[in-house]
């Protein structure tokens, strides 16, 4: 390995802009990891949330008719 006095400060300069880059690239990686994990877990809420709406849907169409059968076999038997 040569001696750092013998390295041009060109060089040292590069290696240290690749470094804070490195590490810069690194933290937006976290974050876009952190994001990606919340944006999925949100997703996947949205999703349940979906299924909920469509199952209670489901039912009130199925709890009118029922309702709106029994007021027509009412009214006949007025």
């Amino acid at each position: 390995m040569p001696d750092s006095s013998t390295i041009p400060e060109e060089v040292t300069d590069f290696d240290t802009l690749l470094d804070a880059a490195s590490d810069r690239i690194e933290a937006e990686t976290a974050t876009l990891r952190e994001r990606n994990r919340r944006l999925e877990s949100l997703l996947t809420e949205k999703t349940a949330l979906v299924q909920s709406l469509e199952t209670t849907w489901k039912t009130a169409q199925h709890r009118r008719k029922r309702i709106d059968a029994e007021i027509a076999r009412l009214l006949q038997a007025a």
